[in-house]
């Protein structure tokens, strides 16, 4: 025998144990793989009546298989909102598709509790293409939902109990110190000081001449300081066009 033949065909005599316990594990019966697997296993009839069942379902919700092989259907297992939705959104998506897949749930357990699962379900069919039964596979989803509202909800504020709680305390929160009287704000340089505020400077008006009230005043305007031209028959004033004279500044 040449040695690629013998690399093919090791001689069993010359595996360790090692090597036979492993081949042990690998050698599981489809009944023990099905009765203990990680997830829970279903079979219902098409009305939903429950056929069988594995193990690994029984014990997640604390029921007895005589409890429900043949007694109740699968919605009976869901909490009430889980039975509307089976009725008006599952069931019918179901029976058009023939599998669902991923469906967020809730079993109602023996004792009460409430236990979030992902299903999934197909409808097997015969060699006429009828359909025979439904085959449903459940997950536990409780570590899932704790996940998610940690999420929503943040992470606990309260320290867990610890083992020793004579070694172990929970930090108190240290608020900010206050601020210093070199670092406090201060309005103005008055506030500090203690002088008074500078008022702003008052703005003088001067005196003008005011127009009279009654028509009858013809005194308006009032005449300059000194008249330089008589007023009475003169053709113009001294500070005409061409005059070398000055006009007043009235006041």
């Amino acid at each position: 025998m040449s040695r690629t033949e013998e690399q093919d065909h090791p001689d069993p005599e010359g595996c360790s144990d090692q090597d036979r316990a492993f081949s042990a594990l690998l050698e599981d019966s489809a009944e023990d793989l099905y009765e203990n697997a990680p997830c829970g296993y279903l079979s219902t009839l098409l009305d939903g009546q429950i056929a069988k069942v594995n193990t690994t379902l029984l014990n997640w919700p604390g029921y007895r298989r005589t409890d429900l092989v043949g007694t109740r259907r699968f919605s009976d297992l869901l909490t009430v909102g889980g039975r509307l939705y089976h009725k008006t959104h599952f069931a019918p998506l179901l029976r058009m598709r023939g599998e669902v897949s991923g469906i967020a749930l809730e079993l109602k357990a023996a004792d009460g509790r409430r236990i979030p699962v992902l299903v999934t379900s197909t409808v097997k069919t015969g060699g006429d293409g009828e359909p025979l039964l439904i085959r449903t596979t459940v997950f536990d989803a409780r570590d899932r939902r704790a996940y998610e509202e940690e999420l929503l909800t943040g992470p606990p504020t309260t320290c867990p109990p610890p083992a020793d709680s004579s070694s172990v305390s929970c930090p108190t929160p240290t608020s900010p110190p206050p601020p210093s009287a070199s670092t406090r704000a201060t309005p103005c340089s008055c506030a500090r000081t203690g002088s008074p505020k500078p008022t702003p400077p008052q703005r003088t008006r001067t005196a003008t001449a005011t127009r009279p009230s009654s028509p009858s005043d013809t005194s308006w305007p009032p005449p300059p300081p000194s008249t330089p031209w008589p007023r009475s028959g003169a053709s113009s004033p001294p500070w005409a066009p061409g005059s070398t004279t000055t006009p007043p500044s009235w006041p």
